[in-house]
C-alpha cells in the first residue's frame, strides 16, 4: 500500500498475516526480531524493508475508528494490539516507541524482549545528490528531466528506477569532464 503523502510503501498485512484479506493472526516477536525479520524479507520482490520510526507507524493511525484504529480497508484484519517501531524510548534503553492499534496512541514502554506485531515500510523514492568537484564550469541532467543544474543538485527518483546521467563540461572556456566517482548509500 503505497502512501500518497510520504511516499512510503507499506505492507498491507501484518507480518505473519497472508493474502488480500490478510488471513491469520499475524505473529508476534521481540524487537530484535523484528529488526531482523525485516532486513530479510523480500516481500513483493523488495529487499529493502524496515521498521517504520515512531511517526511513520503513527501516520496509518485513523481517529475515527476504534479496535483497530487503521483503514481496515487497506489494511484488513490488522490485530487490534501493540505494533513495533523503530524509534527508542529515550528515558529507558530497553524500551522501545510502540503505537496501540486498539486505540492508536503511541507509548514508549514497549520492552525490548516483548512480543509485538509487526508492519514493514520502504521508502518508495530515493532522493540523489550530485555534487560537482573541481573549479570548472558545466551542467549536469538526467534524462527524466528531474536534474537540470550546475555544481550542486538533487531529485527524488523512484526505488529500482535507472538513472541516466550526462555531464557537459563549458569546453568552449577549455573545461573537460573527467568521470564519476562516488557511491550511492541509502
Amino acid at each position: 500500500v503505497t502512501q500518497s503523502n510520504t511516499n512510503l510503501m507499506w505492507a498491507k498485512c501484518s507480518e505473519g498475516q497472508m493474502g488480500t484479506d490478510c488471513a491469520g493472526s499475524g505473529t508476534t516477536m521481540s524487537w530484535v526480531g523484528a529488526l531482523i525479520a525485516a532486513n530479510y524479507s523480500s516481500l513483493g520482490g523488495y529487499s529493502d524493508w524496515r521498521l517504520p520510526n515512531i511517526k511513520e507507524l503513527q501516520s496509518l493511525v485513523d481517529d475515527s475508528r476504534y479496535s483497530p484504529a487503521i483503514n481496515t480497508i487497506y489494511f484488513p484484519n490488522t490485530p487490534s494490539n501493540l505494533f513495533w517501531s523503530s524509534s527508542p524510548f529515550a528515558n529507558y534503553l530497553i524500551d522501545t516507541w510502540v503505537v496501540d492499534f486498539s486505540d492508536g496512541n503511541a507509548h514508549g514502554h514497549g520492552y525490548r524482549n516483548y512480543g509485538n506485531y509487526v508492519r514493514f515500510v520502504r521508502d518508495e523514492n530515493f532522493y540523489l545528490v550530485i555534487t560537482k568537484v573541481g573549479t570548472g564550469s558545466g551542467g549536469i541532467s538526467s534524462s527524466n528531466g528531474k536534474i537540470n543544474c550546475g555544481s550542486n543538485c538533487s531529485g527524488n527518483f523512484e526505488s529500482g528506477s535507472s538513472i541516466l546521467r550526462t555531464a557537459t563540461a563549458d569546453s568552449s572556456s577549455g573545461w573537460s569532464f573527467s568521470g564519476w566517482s562516488g557511491a550511492c548509500r541509502y
